[in-house]
């Protein structure tokens, strides 16, 4: 069976063939030789899903202006809750960063959504990287999970950053007495040995650290309701 070359190369005898073989070629090399990056963004429709803010609920979730009002938690990172030091600040400050009716532009890990059913994304204005701000300023911790790790390394980056400055929340943390502290991959929390969460998880999913600072720097986050 001929291909479409050998087809070409059969008229290629005469000064036409010659110039259709020659664009045929150029037009072949091309395709071949398109850049990978941007095959891979075209075809990735996350790249380009922006959707509009109504307002910030919390220091990590916003409520969307669409036609289900839902609402999205941020991926990778976990910010002071339920009057912890830095709640209030961190509720106005991703105010400050998403604004109002504004457009951002969501990309997903694994999982687009928790269990609760609610989006879970990274969130973009323009080329700011929101979760990253909140923790640069010392406003969320980084909470790496087995589906929300695709910019754990940069996000710990910016952590690092935070502490060293001791900005926000590090600025009032206090280095942790326990002996050893279990963490549990699947929701990136560490826990002390006596939360009440623990009996919860099953056992064999539970990762041993020797102290808070060891858990911290592999991107868990403190328990909101034992508070490591």
């Amino acid at each position: 069976m001929k291909t479409v070359f050998d087809l070409l190369l059969s008229k290629a005898r005469t000064p036409a063939g010659v110039a259709v073989l020659s664009i045929a070629t150029l037009s072949a090399l091309v395709i071949v030789f398109r850049p990978r990056e941007e095959i891979t963004k075209q075809s990735d429709p996350e790249e380009r899903l922006f959707v509009k803010v109504k307002r910030a609920v919390s220091g990590q979730k916003i409520k969307l202006d669409n036609d289900q009002d839902e609402y999205l938690i941020y991926a990778g990172i976990r910010a002071p809750v339920g009057g912890e030091p830095f709640d209030e600040e961190a509720t106005r400050r991703n105010g400050e960063l998403v604004g109002d009716q504004q457009k951002v532009r969501l990309r997903f890990d694994e999982e687009h959504r928790d269990a609760d059913g609610r989006l879970l994304a990274y969130v973009f204005v323009e080329d700011d990287f929101v979760n990253e701000t909140l923790v640069r300023e010392g406003l969320a911790y980084v909470r790496s999970t087995t589906s929300s790790h695709r910019f754990a390394e940069r996000l710990l980056s910016a952590q690092k950053e935070a502490r060293s400055a001791r900005r926000g929340i590090w600025s009032r943390r206090p280095g942790g007495t326990e002996r050893s502290y279990a963490g549990d991959p699947h929701h990136g929390n560490f826990h002390r040995r006596t939360c009440e969460e623990l009996p919860k998880i099953p056992a064999d999913r539970l990762v041993e650290f020797p102290s808070d600072q060891a858990a911290l720097e592999k991107g868990f986050a403190p328990c909101a309701k034992c508070k490591p």
